[in-house]
């Protein structure tokens, strides 16, 4: 029973700051999201390389999110992300990446909207 007000209060306490902030509605209501991503070519994450392949991204506590492989032997994370908005809602996710010249050219994941979102989530390193 403890741990369960804990969590509303905690909930609470990050739904009141996102308002004061001026986060949109849809930005701050993202407790426990999937989001299933296919990677068609390696990325860096904090710590680690997630080669191609197929992800489940779950965000918990607002904007914290751990990263899964498909079969769900390995977990990445947890990873700290602020609200990323997407212009133009699609039926496609929309991955956010960063083509830089370091890691053996490996691109930098910097984020991802979900399908038919307007606002994703984009990772604080």
């Amino acid at each position: 029973m403890q741990h369960l007000m804990t969590r509303t209060v905690v909930s609470s306490a990050v739904l009141i700051a996102g308002l004061a902030l001026g986060v949109p509605a849809e930005a701050q209501v993202a407790h426990n999201r999937t989001t299933h991503l296919t990677l068609e070519f390696p990325v860096r994450v904090p710590g680690a390389t997630l080669p191609a392949g197929h992800y489940v991204f779950t965000v918990k506590a607002s904007e914290v999110v751990w990263i899964r492989n498909e079969d769900d032997s390995y977990v990445y994370g947890p990873y700290f992300t602020r609200p990323l908005r997407r212009v133009n809602s699609t039926a496609t996710p929309k991955i956010v990446v960063e083509r830089s010249a370091g890691a053996n050219g490996i691109p930098t994941l910097r984020g991802w909207v979900g399908r038919h979102r307007e606002y994703g989530h984009e990772f604080v390193w």
